[in-house]
């Protein structure tokens, strides 16, 4: 009996350090993140958020969360990714679409629609999804805008009119 003491013992340090290890690894999710509590003044301190895909940077609020825009000419769409203040995580929502009000300097003004896009990889779908996606088409040959988002919630906070010009975006100071 004692011959079989040290691999059962081996197994069940074997077992907690697995179960160790998923807690600490799963404890955290990204798909729903703690409220962002981000207000300082940036500029007092040079602080500057690299969006991860390179698009145009849209703050929302005072740095609560933000959008990130990435033209994708290929698929045609325009996509939005919603994130944190740090433009780390990307945040969840349950919004299926969301409009921005679209003044081109050489057109008249424009309605444009996100819709909410899902992705198998990451188990994101309508109703519960970071991505959203818009046709490029109803902007044809625009690379330069002035918009308005109109509405868009997230995590309890709602975010109306956010004013930005593209491709700068609305995070410089």
């Amino acid at each position: 009996m004692r011959a079989d003491l040290p691999s059962s013992a081996a197994k069940i340090i074997s077992l907690l350090t697995v179960a160790v290890m998923c807690m600490i690894g799963c404890g955290k999710s990204a798909s729903n993140p703690p409220l962002a509590e981000h207000s300082h003044d940036h500029a007092a301190h040079g602080h500057h958020h690299e969006p991860p895909h390179g698009g145009t940077v849209i703050r929302l609020g005072d740095e609560s969360f933000h959008m990130e825009w990435v033209k994708d000419l290929e698929a045609g769409v325009m996509r939005c990714f919603i994130m944190d203040g740090h433009l780390e995580k990307f945040i969840r929502i349950t919004q299926a679409s969301f409009d921005v009000s679209v003044h081109p300097a050489d057109g008249p003004k424009l309605q444009w629609t996100f819709h909410a896009a899902g992705n198998r990889a990451t188990g994101e779908q309508v109703g519960d999804t970071s991505e959203f996606h818009a046709q490029l088409s109803v902007l044809p040959d625009k690379n330069t805008f002035e918009g308005n988002i109109l509405a868009v919630h997230i995590s309890g906070q709602q975010f109306d009119n956010v004013a930005f010009k593209y491709p700068e975006g609305n995070e410089t100071h």
